[in-house]
């Protein structure tokens, strides 16, 4: 399992198009991917499990994943929030 840690930037922190944007790019990958933040996880391949994160501006996120793509997969999506 790979692991990559964030802090959001994003003012508006996970709002719904930047959550449909990483559902978008998490699904074009075979690996199990998770967000994990106060002690819960999220399934980042569906929206009203991000949706429902909560992640504010400030928060710090760790992304996981697991799979034979998984490091590929962790850097698309960290562009994706980092933006």
């Amino acid at each position: 399992m790979e692991t990559k840690k964030i802090e959001i930037k994003n003012k508006l922190g996970l709002h719904a198009s930047l959550c449909a944007k990483i559902v978008q790019i998490a699904s074009k990958y075979s690996a199990d991917m998770q967000l994990n933040t106060n002690d819960k996880t999220y399934d980042l391949k569906s929206i009203l499990g991000l949706m429902s994160s909560a992640v504010c501006y400030g928060d710090n996120i760790t992304i996981s994943a697991e799979g034979k793509d998984a490091s590929n997969a962790i850097k698309a999506v960290t562009e994706v929030i980092q933006k």
